[in-house]
């Protein structure tokens, strides 16, 4: 009992820390600009994902440099479609040299754009799970598309993987 109340405190939390970020179940998400849509409608024929090719999507602009106009977006799909449990798909959508590319695809519930750069682009940190298990995950630029630095999949019992992460491990292993 204790755990899901955690769990609901923590998405509680989740969704007010990164208000500024993206969350795939927040309100307020767009249509997106017709060149972002078939960009991301062309990743799903190339990665066989052909689970999305009948949902809408939505998403809104980001700024991934801190320029001064955004040039990007974060995607996702509308009303659940080939969601999983508490986790969707994440496509984050650029224009890079005058045309939009497709750079990052996860899924995932939560993503945090951080203000650590690699190749002039922010950091992002995604996050998803539910009270059985919690994944984390941060992704750098390398130029052409986000490749993930690291990735942990937290479980409320593994003490030793809490303890050598705590700043990041959402589970209480104070006991």
């Amino acid at each position: 009992m204790y755990l899901h109340r955690f769990i609901i405190a923590f998405f509680v939390c989740i969704n007010q820390a990164f208000a500024q970020d993206f969350n795939i179940e927040e309100e307020g998400l767009k249509p997106l600009p017709k060149q972002v849509e078939k960009t991301v409608q062309r990743t799903f024929h190339a990665q066989n994902q052909f689970e999305f090719t009948n949902c809408k999507l939505i998403g809104k602009a980001i700024n991934l440099s801190n320029s001064k106009k955004d040039s990007s977006f974060v995607v996702t799909t509308s009303n659940a479609c080939g969601w999983g449990a508490s986790s969707g798909p994440v496509w984050v959508v650029s224009k890079i040299k005058n045309s939009y590319k497709s750079i990052m695809h996860t899924i995932t519930n939560v993503v945090e754009f951080k203000e650590e750069k690699n190749n002039r682009l922010r950091q992002i940190v995604t996050e998803g799970g539910s009270s059985g298990h919690w994944s984390y995950a941060r992704w750098g630029f390398t130029g052409n598309y986000y490749k993930e630095l690291e990735s942990y999949v937290f479980l409320p019992d593994d003490e030793e993987l809490c303890k050598a992460h705590q700043d990041i491990c959402p589970f209480d292993i104070s006991n």
